[in-house]
């Protein structure tokens, strides 16, 4: 299931195995590594592909290309102080946990202990996508142990099974910023297949949840057929709305004669009873699950701006605590230089900044 280069073929028991990466060969991540890696500009710094602001906003693609850079540089698969765009030493700026998924190099991940793997699905957010993939992709209904839950709790094979998952929303992200979510090959349709297939067999199912969730997805289903049973001019013809009541009102119409006497004239007409209402529309469920969804996810990336914002500030100001330090410093010694060149001893020194520091 490995070829030569290491490419996965077929996945058996994980996306991420010894010798063997399941997203070699596939168009999607070999596009995304070419656009990450900074290129050698013409003056010879170092800067970002010449396409990822097509991706990515200015700031965001230098970013997400610096971060992708320095996480190469690291040891560690991955580590939760990365989150913000922190890596190492390095600020590389503000990137956001769905590009920062794909800034994780996945060869690494077949080596990646369970416990980092879990630390990847939690922080990143990847139950989040695998889910949004699902729906995008319109397999809620096969695999229906996963679509039934709001967070996925492995009772085995566990390592096997976040691998899987880091896999799927690894993709997912990936077709997404790509703008190709509705353009999967094949073969990355059937390692997708493969993931959900492994993750479906060992999530821990909630029977009340799942039967609901079944419940759901045969109405939909019926809704669908009933649609498609329409044909001929059923098809073509748009409802018409419902028409307001109307009201008769005497409206009187003055007018003046050729020979100059004014006359009033009195007609009824219909009208609206109530011309200016309207009907509210009312959200489905799934349009509020989706502008929820949307709003959390302001709220949070806000919440992590935030949270930026407070560490360059708290780093700032550690920065001004060490500069005054060293300048009181550099203002002692100077001053007690120019004491003992006044014949004064250190001890008789310190003792009159005491008493100063006493008198102040």
């Amino acid at each position: 299931n490995i070829d030569l280069e290491g490419a996965m073929v077929e996945i058996v028991e994980s996306p991420y195995e010894e010798g063997g990466n399941a997203e070699l060969g596939e168009d999607c991540f070999e596009e995304l590594k070419i656009l990450m890696t900074p290129v050698l500009s013409e003056d010879g710094q170092m800067g970002i592909h010449e396409e990822m602001e097509f991706y990515f906003a200015d700031k965001l693609a230098l970013s997400v290309s610096k971060a992708y850079q320095e996480i190469g540089k690291e040891e560690n698969c991955y580590l939760t102080s990365w989150v913000g765009g922190k890596i190492g030493g390095t600020d590389c700026g503000w990137v956001p946990n769905r590009h920062l998924l794909l800034c994780l190099h996945g060869e690494r991940l077949a080596a990646a202990s369970e416990a980092t793997l879990r630390m990847i699905v939690r922080d990143l957010d990847c139950t989040k996508y695998v889910l949004q993939a699902m729906k995008e992709w319109k397999l809620e209904a096969k695999y229906m142990n996963l679509s039934s839950c709001k967070s996925f709790f492995f009772e085995s094979n566990k390592a096997r099974c976040y691998k899987c998952e880091i896999f799927v929303a690894r993709a997912f992200v990936a077709f997404d910023v790509l703008i190709k979510t509705h353009s999967v090959t094949n073969s990355m349709a059937a390692k997708i297949d493969a993931c959900l297939s492994i993750m479906n067999e060992h999530v821990r199912v909630n029977p009340q949840r799942l039967a609901k969730r079944k419940l759901e997805l045969e109405s939909k289903k019926e809704k669908v057929v009933a649609g498609q049973k329409k044909t001929g001019q059923e098809d073509l013809v748009h409802p018409v709305p419902a028409q307001r009541p109307l009201k008769e009102i005497s409206v009187t119409i003055n007018s003046e004669e050729e020979d100059g006497s004014a006359s009033a004239v009195t007609t009824d007409l219909l009208v609206s009873a109530n011309p200016t209402s309207q009907r509210r529309s009312v959200q489905t469920p799934e349009e509020r699950v989706q502008t929820l969804q949307m709003l959390y996810d302001i709220v949070r990336e806000q919440h992590d701006r935030l949270g930026q914002t407070i560490a360059l500030f708290q780093d700032s100001v550690e920065e001004h605590q060490r500069l005054s330090r060293e300048e009181l410093r550099e203002e002692v010694r100077a001053e007690l230089m120019q004491e003992m060149r006044n014949g004064g001893n250190t001890a008789t020194i310190m003792k009159t900044r005491k008493r100063r520091r006493g008198s102040k």
